[in-house]
């Protein structure tokens, strides 16, 4: 192929991933896999070096404060309020963008965040020792010291979170997701970097890794808003409309994010009191059990909100059901079966990603425990982000969050509940009953406020997907113990060899189902391939 056709080919694929949701979708999902896979070798650097023990105990509680703070002030909140008034300048055309207003919106909010943050990092700082005994009252004065060491270096890295949120929600408004998604990756080399040099030149470098890992966030993604001709001004207008608009719209998420925050702190309350090591577990299980909702369900939910917003904006409501129906089952395609997957192979999963160094057996069953629980509630958790964003895009934001702060309270009540019974596992539990209720609740008001969104071809499919699931991971658990059979599982290579057998099988049975029964969404997936 000549060279000007190999460039136009390029040109039409970059061009196909940054105006469709699939293709926003897919930039985003490809990005979050490295992002994930470095999450990855993060944990098993931490398990290989410290166990779980104090170290890793105390590095986790100490991202408590931090996350508080960005995800209450701006990771979320900004970015609902945020996108759906800047797409609505972008919709008015090249006059309206030419008046440069949106750059000024931009500007203030950047401002007035930058001058909030700057505040709530000196207080917490200064006042983090009085504050951390009371988010980890099970921890010894040393890992009590070691906490409260590293939140304060976090803290330096929320500053730069905070400027990395707005050139975020500028990036999605255009719809350029190819540097906004490689952001997330440059921030877990970061923590890597941190954790690999720890051991020479002390603990202090866990939290001087997340700084580096903020500051690149931060940078990655300013280089391409300078790109599409934002230039700093200081620029604070709290009578702006739109300004105005975005707080208000901003408050109601706020809420929210003050109450799933309160949920991790509480979670990490009742782990500190559990075995040592509780709450390094809840955050390793957590994480592996996440990876198909990040890979997934929040690159689809990201790239749909823009697409959302406009047929809102445009009032084009059959073209929003529409579009909330194909990626809703988009989604569930994906997230069901690895679900299924996660749940056969756990004990693989947990050995070979985090089974070295100080990580012992206990450690190892405490995790697939702990795993097990929270992969009962992925179907619900990996369509919760689609749905509030649902609403969010409809300038409704108060209506996800009140459903959030009662299920933030069904799990809070679950964990004070189960956690005594089931150690660290029963958190797990109890997270996963609060989501199934999320998910639902969300549904239910959603239909409500709109009507019907498609539950019959939904339902359908959905079912379709489930069966093919249930089939190929009977399939899969077989061919786990035929290979436990033939290979020394008590080798890192065994174990790979079985776990790497037992997907190959499952997969092969998902696609051949998908494809005899005619699954709607394997046909949309082989008819981008042959694109």
């Amino acid at each position: 192929m000549p060279l000007a056709g190999i460039k136009n080919m390029v040109s039409k694929v970059a061009k196909k991933l940054q105006t469709t949701i699939i293709g926003g979708a897919i930039t985003i999902s490809f990005f979050t896999i490295i992002a994930k896979l470095l999450a990855l070798v993060r944990n098993q650097l931490l398990a290989f070096e410290y166990g779980a023990g104090n170290i890793t105990d105390a590095y986790y509680a100490a991202f408590r404060l931090p996350d508080l703070v960005s995800n209450t002030l701006f990771v979320g909140a900004l970015s609902v309020a945020f996108i759906p008034v800047f797409v609505e300048f972008i919709a008015q055309g090249e006059k309206v963008l030419q008046k440069g207003d949106h750059w000024k919106i931009a500007n203030a909010l950047l401002n007035t965040l930058l001058v909030i943050i700057i505040a709530v990092i000196v207080v917490l700082g200064v006042f983090a020792p009085s504050i951390i005994p009371h988010l980890v009252p099970g921890f010894d004065e040393q890992t009590l010291a070691t906490t409260v060491s590293l939140t304060r270096l976090m803290l330096v890295g929320v500053f730069f979170l905070a400027l990395s949120s707005v050139f975020s929600g500028i990036l999605q408004s255009y719809r350029r997701f190819h540097l906004f998604a490689l952001a997330p990756v440059l921030y877990n080399v970061g923590l890597i970097i941190g954790i690999i040099l720890a051991p020479k030149f002390g603990i202090s470098m866990l939290g001087i890794g997340v700084i580096l890992g903020a500051v690149l966030h931060m940078l990655i993604q300013a280089y391409d808003v300078f790109r599409i001709g934002y230039r700093y001004q200081l620029v604070i207008d709290f009578a702006n409309v739109h300004v105005k608009k975005i707080i208000f719209l901003m408050i109601p998420r706020m809420l929210g994010m003050i109450g799933n925050q309160l949920n991790q702190v509480v979670n990490t309350i009742i782990a500190s009191t559990l075995i040592t090591g509780s709450v390094a577990v809840y955050y390793w299980a957590f994480d592996l059990q996440s990876a198909p909702y990040g890979i997934i369900a929040i690159p689809y939910a990201i790239a749909a909100f823009p697409v959302f917003a406009q047929a809102f904006a445009k009032n084009k409501n059959e073209e929003f059901v529409s579009h909330f129906s194909t990626i809703l089952r988009r989604i569930l395609y994906i997230i069901i079966p690895a679900s299924i997957l996660i749940l056969i192979l756990r004990a693989q999963l947990v050995r070979l990603i985090l089974g070295y160094g100080q990580f012992d057996w206990e450690d190892t069953v405490m995790t697939i425990r702990t795993l097990s629980l929270f992969i009962v509630s992925l179907f619900a958790q990996g369509i919760i982000p689609l749905l509030a964003r649902s609403f969010y895009a409809r300038h409704n934001t108060k209506t996800p969050v009140v459903v959030s702060l009662i299920s933030i309270v069904i799990n809070i009540i679950g964990s004070i509940i189960l956690a005594p019974r089931l150690g660290v596992a029963g958190l797990a539990l109890s997270f996963s009953i609060a989501s199934i209720f999320n998910a639902s609740a969300l549904w239910l008001l959603l239909r409500l406020e709109i009507g019907d969104l498609d539950d019959e071809k939904i339902l359908r499919n959905v079912s379709k997907i489930s069966i093919g699931a249930i089939i190929s991971g009977w399939l899969a658990y077989g061919t786990l113990y035929l290979a436990a059979g033939m290979v020394d599982t008590q080798t890192v290579l065994g174990l790979f060899t079985q776990g790497t057998v037992a997907t190959l099988v499952f997969g092969a049975v998902y696609i051949a189902y998908s494809w005899i029964a005619n699954v709607e969404e394997f046909a949309v997936v082989k008819k981008l391939f042959n694109k």
